[in-house]
């Protein structure tokens, strides 16, 4: 064999080596070699994204969760996802018990099993118009357990208080189009939730609460018409007696966040904003709209970071509570005056106000351990797990 020729097999068998490498190493992309009806890939859920008949703008599903960002199978593997926006610079591990393919390729719409559909970016998208809603075809396809053929899932999806979208999100025309919903209320077949652990880890709601050094925060972006009456009298009662309230956003904004900690448009990379909550006695939370089940996500945060909330909004708020005795529902005072007056106490007698942090020595509660394996940033393995039950495997 002569030289050159020896060279090009060398080369070639450097190539096959360095082709072998790549299909070993590097993670699956976003295109599969499905074939119809194969259970290779099963169950595989596709993310889906609308767009209206002449219109520019196309809508999607479930990017803001961090849905969809690992392609591959998701059975018995650690999946770490950086969230953005609000969640800026959280961390959510993400994993799953059973088999699971998530995707937002498009393309494989035919072969899917289920399809979710966060319906309500098609009114946000769309500035709330009158378009029509461009609904997927629906697709059929062989059930593993029985080879029965039957029809995709369809998945709503969305995490909106409902009645901003009322007649996009309700009514049997809507919903009959439905198998599965995965929604905030508690009723859905799937709830989701903003409970969540906001990258780190259950027992940290447990930890004793750090010291503190000022008497109340508020990092809510809004309040209801009545909320916000409320929370306004009751600082004018709270500065009548010499306490002040930080607000670093939301309508009675009256501080600016340190430069340092300036990532984004928030007023803190999320993980700075829970520990300077816990600098402080009392968080004030209020919700933009008051709704059973709609919980802003520094519902959880407030925990996590060890202040006693303030909280004015969901009527069945005690159900999403991780213990008794563990926040303070200003609906249940008479007035602001009353519930200033109880503040203060509690500012006066530290051995009251430690009351409020007895739960952690009985661990979370059942409802709120639910909550957290509601968190909607990790929800993917449990729309597999409702395609499986459907089909019964």
């Amino acid at each position: 064999m002569r030289p050159h020729h020896i060279f090009l097999l060398s080369i070639i068998g450097i190539l096959v080596a360095i082709e072998a490498w790549f299909i070993i190493v590097l993670p699956p992309t976003s295109s599969y070699d499905f074939v119809k009806d194969s259970t290779e890939k099963y169950p595989l859920i596709v993310l889906y994204r609308g767009k209206a008949e002449g219109e520019k703008i196309e809508w999607n599903t479930g990017v803001w969760p961090g849905w969809g960002v690992y392609e591959g199978n998701r059975q018995n593997k650690t999946i770490e996802r950086k969230l953005k926006w609000a969640a800026d610079g959280v961390i959510v591990k993400k994993t799953c018990d059973v088999p699971c393919y998530i995707t937002h390729d498009q393309e494989q719409l035919p072969n899917a099993h289920g399809v979710v559909m966060e319906l309500v970016n098609h009114p946000k998208f769309y500035s709330n118009r009158a378009v029509p809603i461009p609904w997927p075809e629906k697709y059929s396809y062989a059930r593993p357990s029985d080879g029965e053929t039957v029809a995709q899932k369809l998945i709503l999806f969305y995490y909106e208080p409902w009645t901003w979208y009322e007649k996009w999100l309700k009514g049997p025309a809507i919903l009959g189009r439905f198998d599965l919903t995965a929604i905030p209320e508690q009723t859905a077949d799937l709830p989701v939730t903003l409970v969540c652990t906001w990258g780190r880890e259950r027992s940290d709601f447990l930890s004793p609460p750090p010291p503190k050094a000022s008497f109340a925060c508020d990092f809510s972006s809004g309040a209801e018409g009545r909320a916000q009456d409320f929370f306004s009298r009751l600082r004018s009662a709270l500065s009548e007696r010499h306490r002040s309230v930080d607000s670093f956003k939301g309508p009675f904004r009256n501080r600016e966040a340190d430069p340092s900690f300036a990532e984004g448009n928030e007023a803190f990379v999320l993980g700075k904003r829970i520990d300077k909550m816990g600098e402080y006695k009392f968080t004030f939370l209020t919700e933009s709209i008051i709704l059973y089940d709609w919980l802003s996500p520094e519902w959880s945060q407030i925990f996590l970071g060890g202040s006693v909330p303030v909280y004015f909004g969901a009527q069945n708020i005690d159900d999403y509570a991780p213990g008794p005795n563990s926040f303070i529902n200003a609906a249940k005072f008479s007035s602001p005056e009353e519930l200033a007056n109880h503040l203060i106490y509690l500012d006066e007698h530290p051995e009251e106000y430690q009351k409020y942090f007895d739960w952690k020595k009985q661990g979370l509660s059942p409802s709120f351990e639910t909550h957290l394996d509601n968190c909607v940033h990790i929800a993917e393995c449990r729309l597999c797990h409702a395609i499986l039950a459907a089909d019964k495997i």
